[in-house]
């Protein structure tokens, strides 16, 4: 039986070197543009976030404005709230205040769909929020919710 020497012996099942270095190529090509993607992700996730915290801190700011009294809502003019990244509100000093929420009111609001005034009783609320120390101020920094808040009218029933 004759043997043969073990470098003469190929089976012809290993990569060559070529292929292996194309097949690092052609993959890292592919990370690269996954690692393209990231940033965007990155930034369209960030928007998500901002647009869910704002509806929430939305709701709770005109939720104290509805318990507020009517005669008083003039106090809440130019008034700023403060929130976290989470949507509880904090103190302007809190090192966590993330999110403004600035609060401006219209006493003669015009009605939606028409080009009438109200006459009394109804309250235009604008909640306007911006990021704190933002450095751009692209298109759309700020978000703006309007809502309008009436007057409880006292019932006449007998």
């Amino acid at each position: 039986m004759k043997t043969r020497p073990h470098s003469l012996c190929r089976t012809g099942k290993a990569f060559t070197l070529i292929e292996t270095v194309l097949a690092i190529g052609i993959v890292s090509f592919a990370f690269v543009g996954i690692m393209g993607l990231l940033p965007c992700g990155l930034q369209v996730f960030r928007k998500a976030m901002d647009t869910t915290l704002e509806g929430q801190m939305v709701q709770h700011l005109v939720g104290k404005i509805s318990q507020t009294p009517y005669d008083d809502l003039a106090q809440l003019e130019g008034r700023s709230f403060w929130f976290d990244e989470a949507g509880g509100q904090v103190a302007e000093q809190n090192p966590d205040a993330l999110y403004s929420a600035s609060v401006s009111l219209n006493t003669q609001p015009a009605l939606p769909g028409s080009a009438s005034y109200a006459n009394g009783g109804l309250t235009g609320v604008t909640i306007t929020f911006k990021r704190k120390n933002e450095t751009a101020t692209p298109v759309g920094a700020s978000k703006t919710f309007v809502t309008y808040i009436a007057a409880k009218s006292r019932s006449t029933a007998p």
